[in-house]
């Protein structure tokens, strides 16, 4: 009998007030791009390491890794803010539709190499791609073009992040259904 495997990734979680925030702009952005999967607000989060399935081990040992590595170099809470949507590969063909983040994005970057290196410790493949802090917003099943709205800036929708979480991903009919596997907080 073979072991089950656990989805999961690394994050940051977008706060209440953000995801509330996006909503209008979010709404005007789905009817001009109907081909689009969106993701669902509860949802939004700011990936730092996808781990992709994972043993019980590779879980244990990641989670060890991840809290001693913080202990080492946890920057304490971080400052973020809403940046420009983008696309990859392009907005002239995405397959994923995305919110930029700004703020303290040193602070994200280095909080992405601890995540990454936990991961490594563990056995877990290392990402290839450079890391761009942003909250995939929509998905396209084939690359489209994507119509953005103008982008509301509100200086008041900043944020300090305040925790990371360790998330496991059941895939499902509708959607992924998310589960804390431990939560370390910034301080």
């Amino acid at each position: 009998m073979s072991e089950s495997l656990t989805r999961s990734f690394i994050c940051l979680p977008l706060p209440d007030e953000m995801k509330s925030a996006l909503g209008p702009w979010v709404t005007g952005l789905k009817a001009e791009n109907p081909g689009l999967r969106w993701v669902s607000p509860n949802q939004y989060h700011i990936t730092l390491k996808f781990c992709g399935s994972l043993t019980r081990g590779q879980i244990d040992a990641l989670t060890e890794n991840m809290g001693r590595e913080l202990e080492k170099s946890g920057p304490g809470k971080i400052l973020l803010a809403p940046a420009l949507p983008g696309a990859f590969p392009s907005l002239r063909g995405a397959r994923v539709f995305f919110l930029g983040i700004g703020g303290e994005t040193k602070k994200i970057e280095n909080m992405a190499a601890v995540a990454e290196a936990a991961a490594a410790a563990a056995g877990i493949p290392e990402e290839t791609r450079a890391f761009r802090p942003h909250v995939t917003l929509a998905r396209a099943k084939n690359p489209c073009p994507v119509k953005t709205l103008p982008f509301w800036e509100d200086p008041a929708q900043v944020w300090r992040a305040g925790k990371i979480q360790f998330l496991k991903s059941e895939l499902g009919p509708r959607g992924p259904v998310y589960t804390t596997i431990r939560e370390w907080i910034l301080e």
